[in-house]
């Protein structure tokens, strides 16, 4: 019984991923087609014509391809310089409206967190361990660059403990479990300890608020080269 239950639960482990991800895929697509599908039927049956099931999921991944490709529009749009403060201010209209900026805000800060996690260009440069908030607690942060000269210079100029520092550092600490908002801060370059870990690995470990242990998303990397 135990052997049987250790085995139930070892491909509970294989089987639930790959089914939660043909869900979460069917589900995507029924969302974003399934409107041309309703009417398609509606005009076929008011037409009497008859409309085989291929061509209807023909025509479905038409609209799906015309989707992205309209989405991809927009975000080139929203990208631009005009077009950044017209979406900019279309989000700031949206979080105004009493409970659905609720529901948009919580979305909103989800997509993030994954389009982060997924972006090539993200401006997170390496994975550092630093002393937050207080000595003796260590919290998981991201270079973003080094500390310019002009600040770098306020800093050992107003405070003589610091003038024997050479280097400074800019710092971002994400919060759990969303990354995307998090605190700014400016470190010596001593207090920096640099980690060899991959930024998308130590995003997914913020993400689960260390629910998912950092040997677990390696083993996971490796086993998924």
């Amino acid at each position: 019984m135990k052997h049987f239950r250790r085995y139930f639960f070892a491909g509970l482990v294989i089987v639930l991923p790959i089914v939660a991800s043909i869900w979460m895929l069917n589900f995507i697509f029924n969302l974003m087609t399934g409107w041309i599908m309703r009417l398609t039927l509606r005009i076929t049956n008011y037409y009497d014509v008859d409309f085989l099931w291929y061509h209807l999921m023909a025509l479905r991944v038409i609209v799906l391809i015309i989707m992205v490709v309209s989405i991809m529009l927009l975000g080139a749009f929203a990208t631009r310089a005009i077009g950044s403060r017209i979406t900019n201010l279309f989000q700031r209209s949206l979080g105004k409206i009493p409970l659905f900026n609720r529901v948009y805000g919580f979305s909103k800060q989800v997509i993030n967190a994954f389009a982060m996690l997924n972006s090539r260009d993200s401006e997170f440069k390496r994975v550092a361990l630093i002393e937050y908030p207080k000595k003796g607690i260590f919290t998981m942060a991201f270079i973003t660059n080094q500390t310019g000269p002009r600040l770098s210079g306020y800093i050992t100029e107003r405070f003589p403990e610091m003038q024997s520092e050479e280097l400074f550092m800019n710092v971002f600490v994400p919060t759990t479990p969303n990354p995307t908002s998090g605190f700014f801060l400016v470190l010596p370059a001593s207090a920096v300890h640099m980690l060899d870990i991959p930024v998308e690995d130590a995003v997914k470990l913020i993400i689960s608020g260390g629910a998912v242990t950092l040997d677990e998303v390696i083993a996971e990397t490796v086993h998924g080269k």
